[in-house]
């Protein structure tokens, strides 16, 4: 899986994601993650690629054939937190993924950030972990640690 960057490489997100994901997912590959967040520009579509949006992002519909996964706050959404406090929080994955290659089932994921990190960023950067398979490579149980960019 290969990670996308929002076209505004400055952003807090594209900071973020650079910070805390594993290198290897930012090389050429397929499919790509790309991300969408409240009141930045979509991506531009990209076959076989996977969205991953913010809830209250509106998206072209240019990108309605993607694979598109929500992240907010509601049971609805595909990556939501099933608790949160002020700097641990639980990410709920909702339901299972279909993915090339298998399946992303229903679970948990511990995290840990810095006090006033964005939920959109968590939730986000917690997602592209999971699709990525990166965290069968750890032990699940574990905090998953993010930094500010």
């Amino acid at each position: 899986m290969q990670i996308l960057l929002p076209e505004e490489s400055g952003s807090a997100l594209a900071r973020f994601l650079l910070r805390n994901l594993p290198p290897r997912l930012f090389l050429p590959g397929k499919p790509a993650f790309l991300f969408a967040e409240k009141g930045a520009l979509p991506p531009r579509p990209l076959t076989g690629g996977i969205l991953i949006a913010d809830a209250e992002a509106r998206l072209s519909p240019a990108l309605k054939g993607m694979l598109t996964l929500t992240c907010g706050p509601s049971p609805k959404d595909t990556f939501t937190f099933s608790g949160r406090g002020e700097e641990e929080a639980a990410v709920a994955l909702m339901r299972t993924i279909p993915l090339p290659g298998g399946t992303a089932e229903p679970m948990e994921v511990p995290i840990s950030f810095p006090a006033g990190t964005g939920d959109f960023l968590l939730l986000a950067a917690t997602a592209a972990l999971v699709l990525s398979d990166v965290l069968e490579e750890k032990n699940q149980r574990e905090f998953i640690r993010f930094y500010a960019p």
